[in-house]
């Protein structure tokens, strides 16, 4: 067993550097200086439909943002300049029905989507949403161990759509998530939990955190994470089969570069996210 466990690791980091070796000898005749521009790449830039603005993941004017730069990253690796095009989530499949780009950001599964007889072509995970319920800490001094005990009185906020993503996992149940304020961003609910308007906040703790440890009403009260939900997939979809292969296999290279870890860390929140 010992001798496997040392064995492990070695055919893992043999298999990185097999990785990286062979997607080098593939863009091996692409002349790379820096940011990729039009004429340098082999492949045409690939057009990415992108969601609005949804701090940290997502920025606009200028594109950036954690998913972008993950994208970015790993397209780099296939040496295929990346162009993003943002819209409202709901039009992104329109756009790519239309010619307009070539794959878009999905947080739903591919079974889901409606293809108008097109079949389109999934990619593996590239990040996640970071749900959980959360509570700031203070005067209530809501407990991680018992806070299901008094759900009732509590003033529950979620994001839009809550009650169909997370399927009442975790003591809210789909009902409750059903009649909570629904807060259509994290800034907004990130006011409304520091100035405790709201008990407790069910949604991604990540961009919760990125607003609420920039205010001044947090000061004193940091947040507490009493239950995590299993992270929901970030995915890119396609509808060229070649694009989400190419991206898969980039994937793996960046993965195992550690560059993509070395983005979390940098968008990682800050401010305490204590769980008890």
């Amino acid at each position: 067993m010992e001798s496997f466990q040392h064995f492990l690791p070695l055919s893992l980091a043999c298999f990185c550097v097999w990785l990286m070796l062979a997607q080098a000898a593939v863009a091996a005749s692409v002349p790379v200086d820096g940011a990729l521009s039009d004429g340098d790449a082999a492949h045409p830039p690939v057009r990415i439909g992108m969601p609005l603005e949804s701090p940290p993941y997502i920025y606009e004017n200028p594109s950036d943002g954690l998913d972008v730069q993950v994208i970015r990253g790993v397209f780099d690796w296939a040496y295929i300049k990346v162009v993003f095009v943002h819209a409202p989530l709901v039009r992104l499949p329109l756009l790519l029905d239309n010619g307009l780009v070539d794959g878009f950001i999905s947080f739903s599964h591919v079974s889901t989507l409606a293809d108008g007889g097109r079949h389109y072509h999934q990619t593996r995970p590239y990040s996640y949403w970071r749900n959980a319920v959360i509570a700031r800490s203070g005067e209530m001094n809501i407990s991680v161990s018992d806070w299901t005990d008094g759900i009732d009185t509590l003033r529950i906020g979620t994001f839009p759509g809550a009650d169909q993503v997370l399927n009442g996992e975790g003591g809210v149940d789909r009902r409750m998530l059903s009649q909570a304020m629904v807060i259509d961003n994290s800034q907004r609910a990130a006011r409304l939990l520091a100035r405790g308007r709201i008990d407790i906040y069910v949604g991604d703790y990540w961009s919760l955190g990125h607003f609420y440890q920039s205010m001044k009403a947090a000061t004193g009260h940091p947040l507490r994470v009493l239950y995590r939900y299993e992270p929901t997939p970030h995915w890119l979809i396609f509808d060229r089969e070649e694009l989400a292969r190419t991206f898969d296999t980039a994937l793996s290279a960046f993965e195992c570069s550690g560059a993509q870890e070395a983005l979390f860390d940098q968008y990682r929140p800050r401010t305490s996210l204590a769980q008890d």
